[in-house]
């Protein structure tokens, strides 16, 4: 539900959304969850290397001109 309002505000003031819950259940299909978070809350290393990775790709792709 959270992911579907903040989806609905970006929409509304017309703002891209990077959805992070979405990255994290793809990169499960390919690596264990404990991989990319030991407790499975608190990104690791490699939790934190995939979500710099997205944002970097989200930020060069929504504001370069």
């Amino acid at each position: 539900k959270y992911i579907q309002v903040v989806q609905g505000l970006g929409e509304e003031y017309k703002l891209p959304v990077l959805d992070i819950q979405a990255v994290f259940d793809k990169a499960v299909l390919k690596s264990p969850a404990l991989s990319w978070a030991e407790d499975q809350i608190h990104p690791g290393p490699d939790g934190h290397k995939l979500i710099a990775q997205h944002v970097f790709d989200f930020l060069l792709k929504n504001l370069s001109s």
